[in-house]
C-alpha cells in the first residue's frame, strides 16, 4: 500500500508498506473477500458490477470501510448502494505499492 508522509504515522522513506491491505486485519473493505476466488493473483481484474441481475444493485458491499490503523471507518450515505459510487471495481492481488506520479 502506498502511504503518504504524514504526522500521524511513521512513514518508509518510499512511502510504501506491506502491512495493510483491504482484506484486513488492519483495514477491511466489507465484501472485498468476495472476489477472492475470481482474481487472479498477480494481476490486475477488472469487474463489471452492474451487470443484469448483479447483487451489487441492492448492497452496501465495497463502499464501507472499517479501519482499525487510521482511527475512522467509513461509511456510505444512508439508502444508498454500491453502484450509486462505482460500477467497476478493479482487484489487485499480490502487487507492490503504487509509486505516486510526479
Amino acid at each position: 500500500m502506498y502511504l503518504p508522509k504524514t504526522t500521524q504515522f511513521p512513514t518508509p522513506e518510499d512511502e510504501k508498506i506491506d502491512w495493510i491491505n483491504a482484506d484486513g486485519p488492519f483495514m477491511l473493505v466489507k465484501g472485498i473477500n468476495d472476489f477472492k476466488d475470481w482474481a487472479r493473483p498477480n494481476a490486475i481484474t477488472l469487474f463489471k458490477l452492474n451487470a443484469n441481475h448483479s447483487p451489487y444493485q441492492q448492497a452496501d458491499k465495497l463502499i464501507s470501510i472499517k479501519s482499525r490503523m487510521f482511527g475512522e471507518s467509513f461509511a456510505p450515505q444512508p439508502n444508498t448502494h454500491t453502484l450509486d459510487y462505482f460500477q467497476y471495481v478493479a482487484i489487485t492481488r499480490n502487487s507492490k505499492a503504487l509509486t505516486p506520479i510526479q
